[in-house]
């Protein structure tokens, strides 16, 4: 959590997951060519909730759409750097 009101992971299905459950995705940080960091607005404290508890019910159609959003801001990436 920053004190900016975002959120950052470098986790990808933490990220798809708060992507399926709405959380605002403002984009994607790389500290290195080799790391992301998925930026959000800061979700509630029950979606962080949900996720450390494991009970992150959401449909599966959403959490695929959300891995495929977040594939291609990667793929993005990796082709803007030639790779």
């Amino acid at each position: 959590m920053n004190d900016n009101g975002t959120y950052e992971t470098t986790g990808f299905l933490e990220a798809a997951f708060l992507r399926a459950r709405g959380v605002l995705y403002v984009g994607t940080h790389w500290p290195t060519p080799q790391q992301a960091i998925f930026v959000f607005r800061r979700p509630s404290d029950a979606i962080l909730s949900a996720w450390q508890r494991g009970d992150d019910k959401i449909s599966a159609r959403a959490l695929q759409d959300s891995m495929d959003f977040l594939r291609d801001q990667l793929k993005r990436r990796g082709d803007r750097n030639g790779g």
